[in-house]
């Protein structure tokens, strides 16, 4: 993964951010957390997947579930955020989502793009791509990326609307840059 100020990754870095975020407001909220990509199978873009439930006055609890997430796949994040809206419409009282990510919402094979909405062209091709150097849309149906690697505006953006629309404010966390 890619080394961040202060050593770890970019996930360790959000993982932190959370975990304390987390811990400093345990007795006047109920965090959840939900990873993404869930069971992701062979494309990496399965939408998110509950991994401690919404619980109150438990910091530690939330910070051990976070903490062992391993890394991989897409940030499938409009299917995530899709999925998530009738489970949070259930919650009682204000509800709120903090998207806290790694990377550029992706995962979305419908999505065509050119080299400037290519996530692979953005941060940087694979050692073992050439479409970068040759200056070729590694998002293109035969490039490398594919249509999956394209970012995926337009969903992401409808899947916020539809938590808003919801009464669910969504406030988002972002690290950029290349895993490695």
């Amino acid at each position: 993964a890619a080394v961040v100020p202060g050593g770890g990754s970019r996930y360790t870095a959000v993982q932190h951010a959370a975990a304390a975020l987390v811990k400093h407001l345990q007795l006047m909220i109920k965090a959840g957390a939900m990873t993404f990509p869930g069971s992701s199978g062979a494309d990496g873009c399965g939408a998110g997947q509950e991994i401690f439930p919404t619980s109150y006055g438990n910091a530690l609890g939330f910070d051990a579930a976070t903490k062992v997430v391993e890394l991989g796949g897409g940030t499938p994040t409009a299917a995530t955020l899709a999925a998530l809206v009738s489970k949070l419409q259930a919650l009682p009282g204000k509800t709120v989502v903090v998207l806290a990510t790694d990377g550029g919402p992706n995962c979305n094979d419908a999505a065509m793009c050119d080299a400037s909405e290519c996530m692979e062209n953005i941060e940087g091709c694979l050692p073992q791509d050439d479409c970068c150097a040759l200056g070729k849309n590694c998002c293109a149906t035969s490039g490398p990326a594919g249509p999956l690697n394209c970012v995926d505006h337009q969903p992401s953006v409808q899947a916020v609307a539809a938590l808003a629309a919801a009464g669910i404010k969504v406030y988002v966390v972002g690290i950029r840059g290349r895993l490695a």
